[in-house]
């Protein structure tokens, strides 16, 4: 009978994961893996997810991989059972970061309309010079309003569609908009929603609700009013589309990643902030931003918010569920580091991870602080032989980025042999192999069948040729390529087959008429998996 498992379902359960990661931390055998087994063993979790290495003690980055992966791989953990109210630490981050940006507010308040600016250009002309530097840049950037904009839905939930999320249910009858765009929305929708619409109610701004993080904290979001994000996601398209001549966010990551392998010999400084999309604020924007910009801009963002019931006013001016917020924080970043004197081939600025050279890291830092921004100082390094950007980490050069297991999923055993793998290879050590051969050793046969090559996830077995050949077909009607076994997710889709949600979804380009796939609704389930060129393995210790 073929294994068939829901989204929330696990091959591995948590006793069974805990004791994988125990035989890693003995496998790399150091005084740091050593202690964090001994606090698995005796159920220490509180202690396990706060413990943090400095990189100034470490001068070889062998030793330093083994204990950065030895107190890294459970501390995003979710299955752990800790005492920590990681929702409160969240809700008191969250407050914090209305605290800063309700004084950064009367800041720019005071610069724009009290005189403060005569005033800060006489105390220190440094910093009103560079103010000045990165708000002409983003002039220069922006330029002129756009005539049109491509507005458009994303995957996440809005006020009005949660649980069952389907774009056909997005182009509904009924919307949610804020006050301040009432009156636009028809322009918004445009004319072919707007004649199915039947019911426009108001609302006063977003919702702010939690997720994971780690194991010390949730993250705080904020829920969109349903038309207001449709509105932000195109405006913040625009604002990619023209920053993309200086940094190009469609590609994600990577040119960070680049730099960051780089910094040690090139003399760059990785730097993040804290809390960063919440300390975007008010007055910050409004002094940036041209006037035009910032109106639109503000129009559409959400002026309050309730938590828990209660209904408050924001301070910040655009939170992490806002459609435009990543465009709008990356923009923001990349300017006060261009105008602390980074030059436009080395800085570089993808949300709040920002790359810029290492002369010029103390002054970004300062200007970034008196724009209200707080710098991580545990993940923000300025000198020595660690950088880290956009999730890979690099010591001396060398590549030292920790796996973490953070829950526990249908694909989950396979991630988690993959990680040992691989960190086995990194670290060329034989006893890391015998550990994730032992555990691939412990699944049943038609699980151990799902052996596939590098380039695909972790949707299974990773393995070299020889090893999994035995259980290849070879692909039919003369396609250069091979048929194997993996978990794939199979979504359920539901038929809008007669629903005019359905025809306005379909000039999305995103969905077709009949069928939308319900969003992380379907089952998990063995099936062929194709693959085509050559056989990539992960190679082996031996």
């Amino acid at each position: 009978m073929s294994i068939v498992l829901r989204p929330n379902q696990s091959l591995v359960s948590t006793e069974k994961a805990l004791a994988l990661f125990v035989d890693v931390l003995e496998a790399l055998d150091t005084p740091i893996s050593l202690g964090v087994a001994m606090r698995i063993k005796y159920r220490q979790f509180d202690d396990l997810v706060r413990l943090s290495l400095q990189p100034s003690n470490y001068v070889c980055p062998l030793r330093f991989a083994k204990d950065y992966q030895a107190i890294s791989g459970l501390r995003k953990a979710g299955f752990l059972k800790t005492t920590i109210d990681r929702r409160q630490a969240a809700i008191d981050t969250f407050w914090k970061a209305e605290r800063s940006c309700a004084v950064t507010n009367q800041r720019f308040n005071s610069l724009m309309y009290e005189g403060g600016l005569k005033k800060l250009s006489e105390d220190d002309p440094w910093m009103a010079s560079s103010l000045f530097k990165a708000k002409a840049l983003i002039h220069r950037i922006l330029g002129e309003l756009p005539r049109q904009l491509d507005y458009r839905f994303g995957p996440g939930a809005t006020s009005l569609v949660k649980g069952e999320i389907t774009l056909p249910k997005k182009y509904s009858r009924e919307i949610h908009v804020t006050p301040e765009i009432y009156s636009y929305w028809r322009d918004i929708t445009g004319p072919r929603w707007a004649s199915h619409v039947s019911n426009v109610e108001i609302v006063s701004g977003n919702a702010v609700t939690f997720v994971p993080k780690d194991g010390k904290t949730d993250r705080s979001i904020a829920i969109e009013p349903h038309l207001n994000v449709y509105a932000q996601l195109g405006i913040g398209s625009e604002i990619r589309r023209r920053l993309s001549p200086w940094v190009d966010l469609n590609k994600g990551q990577d040119l960070n990643r680049f730099l960051a392998s780089m910094a040690l010999e090139w003399g760059l400084s990785t730097i993040d902030f804290s809390s960063a999309s919440d300390t975007i604020s008010r007055g910050l924007v409004a002094f940036l931003l041209p006037e035009g910009w910032w109106k639109l801009l503000d129009r559409v963002r959400s002026h309050r918010f309730t938590l828990d019931g209660e209904e408050y006013v924001n301070e910040k001016f655009s939170s992490m569920g806002n459609g435009y917020t990543f465009e709008l924080e990356s923009l923001i970043f990349y300017a006060l580091a261009r105008a602390s004197g980074g030059s436009r081939v080395l800085t570089s600025a993808y949300g709040d991870d920002v790359i810029l050279p290492r002369e010029n890291a103390d002054a970004f830092v300062r200007l970034s602080e008196y724009c209200g921004f707080q710098v991580n100082r545990d993940k923000s390094f300025l000198t020595g032989l660690f950088f880290e950007s956009c999730g890979q980490d690099y010591f001396g050069g060398v590549p030292v980025r920790p796996f973490f297991w953070k829950d526990l999923k249908p694909t989950t055993h396979f991630k988690m042999s993959n990680d040992i793998q691989k960190l086995a290879i990194s670290l060329q050590c034989r006893k890391l192999q015998s550990v994730s051969d032992a555990f691939f050793l412990s699944f049943g046969k038609e699980v151990r069948q799902c052996q596939i090559p590098q380039g695909y996830g972790d949707v299974g077995f990773i393995r070299e040729w020889d090893s999994a050949s035995p259980g290849l077909k070879r692909a039919l009607n003369g396609y250069d390529g091979f048929i194997t076994k993996a978990m794939k997710f199979r979504p359920r889709k539901k038929s809008y087959i007669t629903s005019h949600s359905a025809y306005l979804a379909s000039l999305d380009l995103i969905t077709e008429t009949s069928q939308s796939p319900v969003r992380g609704a379907g089952v998990y389930e063995i099936r062929p998996l194709g693959t085509f060129g050559s056989w990539v393995g992960s190679g082996r210790v031996v």
